[in-house]
């Protein structure tokens, strides 16, 4: 099965690189250009991982990726932003980002870590299952 991978990005040319390289990797892929539209195909769409630029028209990054957490919505986010400095860095990992990547941006090291963070995920949810069919009273 292949993973949906949701690109919330207002550039277009870097929206473009994206999208071409995940699914020349074999993702499905869905480009989100503003804030609100990315929160509500966050909430309504299956999506396996969520790439989340900050700076986004409409509602920043940073609230899209609050909301979600807020939400209780597990999807993985990476951000990858130009906002890059440690403050920044550190800010996107503490409201709930998955991991932080900074631009420019290599996109095969893009690619590497929404594999590993896909696959954590998927054992973080398989392992909650396996642990609440051992114990009805988990829930």
């Amino acid at each position: 099965m292949k993973s949906r991978i949701l690109i919330a990005e207002d550039d277009l040319a870097v929206a473009a690189v994206l999208e071409e390289g995940l699914e020349a990797s074999g993702f499905i892929v869905t480009v989100s250009p503003n804030g609100n539209d990315a929160l509500v195909r966050a909430e309504s769409e299956d999506v396996d991982l969520m790439v989340l630029d900050l700076g986004l028209p409409g509602r920043p990054g940073i609230e899209v990726l609050s909301e979600l957490r807020a939400r209780g919505n597990p999807v993985p986010v990476v951000i990858l932003t130009a906002l890059d400095t440690t403050e920044e860095t550190v800010a996107g990992l503490e409201a709930g980002a998955d991991d932080y990547i900074g631009k420019p941006f290599d996109l095969d090291e893009v690619i590497a870590r929404i594999r590993a963070r896909i696959r954590e995920h998927r054992l973080r949810m398989k392992e909650s299952a396996h642990s609440s069919e051992e114990d009805p009273s988990v829930s």
